[in-house]
């Protein structure tokens, strides 16, 4: 891909939870390594499109400063337009390319590199792992993504039918199109069942997915995906030694069955014991945290006293009983936790019932008194010996950072001003959790309107003549939605 094709299809951004700095924080430690606390850190992005990435982090650290550099013009302007427009004054975006970066503002104690790796020519790849040697911090964390095989083996013949079909087509979205009618035809009318399960599994994965996104993911000319342990050594030749997952809980054989751990166990190497896991899941991408071979160890901290300063958020659902057990899972059903212990269910309760929040600590020890009656020493204690053993197990997100959202409107509620900017123009929003949200038109028109100066009373006057009037007829409608704002963190007041 090119400057223009950027230019042309601009690649929306978005932020990424697993990407923030404050869970970079969190996972290297939680991996024995020794982070520069996020509050006043230095941040770069490659490739940082229009910077919506580094907006999310800005907006809640404003004593950190955020570099972002992109080869497309157009996205650059956009995001400079949206930093001064939110009045951000902590983030700096450049046209530049990865090859001419000119080192400003560093060196960085954390630098991101998301969607990039995979879709960039080799001597680009190596300007990449070079800038990151060159500017990364003695304790700076990398955080780098990119497609991975063997899960991008068949994906790759998907990829290429998308491409065949629509050559010759200068128009993007035209382009666009043509790879998605192939894609339908070739699955109609395929006959061989291997082929015929990947082409149904990447069909129902894009079917909802924007033409920008396929344009860029499936189309552009550079997808390259890589064996972990390759990516691992062609790293090292920059002096970066891999840390760990960002998703933690992927790389950790106690998140296994027995038989795989039994089998992985032995080999002692934790590079190849996650190459194996890669052959056993199809892997198709991986989020790895890198740092310099010659990284700056300090005293490893206590991690029970920090998880004790940090905001949580459970993953986890709770299930119906079976056999005496209180049964916990994960969004897709597997079960997670089973357990007959009455003070371990009721924390669990509490954090399975306020999942959709990222609460401090003591706040979730404060509901669990409230709710469940266990004394708070109890509730701390249960807390702290379980949180971190949640993490690992990928049921719990742990973060740093306080929240910044309330749960229930002001009398002149605010909405958070990122997510305030954002439903302008798509329906798409982060909230204070950093996670992507879906609005309604109707919630988007109320969202855009919370500029804090204003009642219910006054929004439902201006929304009742609008084009989602419908959905307001009352001042108690408009109520009944600022709450339903609220539970979705999008509320700062």
């Amino acid at each position: 891909m090119t400057s223009s094709d950027f230019d042309a299809v601009p690649y929306v951004g978005e932020a990424h939870r697993l990407a923030h700095i404050s869970h970079q924080f969190f996972t290297a430690t939680a991996l024995g390594g020794a982070p520069v606390p996020t509050r006043t850190a230095r941040v770069l992005e490659l490739g940082c499109a229009r910077g919506d990435n580094l907006v999310a982090m800005a907006s809640t650290l404003p004593e950190a400063h955020f570099y972002g550099i992109d080869y497309s013009p157009v996205q650059i302007e956009q995001g400079r337009e949206m930093v001064r427009a939110l009045g951000l004054t902590n983030v700096e975006l450049s046209c530049q390319s990865v090859t001419d970066f000119d080192g400003t503002g560093g060196p960085f104690d954390y630098i991101i590199a998301h969607g990039l790796l995979s879709w960039i020519p080799d001597d680009v790849q190596t300007a990449v792992l070079d800038l990151i040697a060159h500017h990364l911090s003695p304790r700076g964390i990398a955080y780098i993504s990119y497609n991975t095989l063997p899960g991008w083996n068949a994906r790759t013949t998907v990829r290429d039918l998308m491409r065949f079909h629509s050559a010759g087509i200068e128009d993007p979205i035209e382009k666009v199109h043509a790879a998605r009618a192939a894609l339908d035809f070739v699955v109609s009318n395929a006959t061989n069942p291997a082929l015929l399960t990947v082409l149904k599994d990447v069909a129902e994965e894009i079917r909802d997915q924007e033409d920008w996104y396929i344009f860029h993911e499936w189309l552009a000319r550079d997808n390259t995906a890589f064996y972990f342990v390759d990516f691992v050594a062609m790293c090292d030749q920059f002096g970066l030694d891999y840390l760990g997952d960002s998703a933690i809980s992927l790389m950790l054989l106690s998140n296994y069955g027995e038989v795989i751990r039994e089998g992985l166990t032995p080999i002692g190497n934790q590079v190849k014991t996650e190459q194996y896991l890669d052959f056993f899941a199809n892997r198709t991408f991986r989020q790895s945290l890198m740092r310099r071979r010659d990284v700056v160890e300090l005293p490893k901290p206590d991690l029970a006293q920090l998880v004790q300063t940090c905001s949580l958020q459970s993953r986890l659902t709770r299930q119906d009983e079976e056999n005496g057990l209180h049964r916990f899972a994960f969004p897709n059903g597997t079960v997670a936790l089973q357990t007959n212990e009455a003070p371990l269910v009721a924390l669990l309760s509490v954090l399975t019932g306020y999942s959709q929040f990222l609460l401090p600590f003591e706040r979730l020890v404060e509901l669990t008194v409230h709710h469940q009656g266990l004394p708070a020493d109890t509730a701390r204690a249960l807390l702290t010996e379980h949180a971190l053993r949640l993490f690992l197990a990928g049921a719990l997100w742990i973060t740093p950072d306080q929240p910044t959202f309330v749960l229930q409107p002001s009398e002149r509620p605010q909405g958070l001003a990122f997510p305030r900017y954002q439903a302008r123009n798509s329906k798409f929003v982060i909230n204070a959790n950093v996670e992507k949200i879906p609005l309604t038109p109707p919630l988007r028109a109320l969202l855009v309107l919370l500029d804090g100066t204003r009642t219910a009373a006054d929004l439902h006057a201006m929304l009742v003549t609008g084009p989602e009037a419908s959905a307001f007829p009352t001042t108690a409608a408009v109520e009944e939605s600022l709450r339903i704002l609220g539970r979705m963190a999008l509320l700062e007041r």
